[in-house]
């Protein structure tokens, strides 16, 4: 779980150094996978800003630990 925080605490911080004015919003749904006993975790960020770096970009995230 560490890994995925440090990778959300680095795209917000992009998000919000490369933003003049603006929101940022973060949706956090889980869903379990019964078959294996493990939850699907999907974050999603979105913000209103003005910037153009990255725009669009989707990541696929699977957690190992």
């Amino acid at each position: 779980m560490y890994r995925i925080q440090q990778i959300l605490i680095n795209y917000l911080s992009n998000a919000i150094k490369f933003m003049e004015k603006g929101a940022i919003e973060i949706d956090v749904t889980s869903k379990p996978i019964e078959e294996a006993g493990e939850f699907l975790i999907q974050i999603s960020v979105k913000d209103s800003g003005n910037r153009s770096l990255n725009h669009g970009r989707n990541r696929t995230l699977r957690s190992t630990g």
